[in-house]
């Protein structure tokens, strides 16, 4: 009998534990925070100008270059171009 009774407790003591946790159901709401708003804009700019952005609190979040490829005929390439693309936020 108590090598069944050593067998039985430590299964009861672990389906305690487990069950008489409270579940995310249970658990008092969190506050919403206050996330920051962000606008975006995307263009290109020469230097100059994203200077003058970044002194109104613009800042570059990412960029992309684009590259163009025009062919006058068939696959002969006459002109190769690129063009870099900005993607700048500030706070709201």
């Amino acid at each position: 009998m108590s090598g069944r009774l050593m067998f039985v407790v430590p299964f009861l003591a672990l389906a305690l534990a487990i069950f008489a946790r409270p579940s995310a159901d249970a658990q008092a709401p969190q506050p919403q925070r206050n996330l920051p708003k962000w606008e975006y804009q995307l263009a290109t700019f020469d230097e100059k100008e994203l200077n003058r952005l970044g002194d109104e609190g613009w800042e570059d979040v990412s960029t992309a270059m684009q590259i163009y490829r025009q062919s006058a005929r068939g696959d002969a390439v006459s002109q190769i171009s690129s063009q870099t693309k900005v993607i700048l936020k500030r706070l709201k």
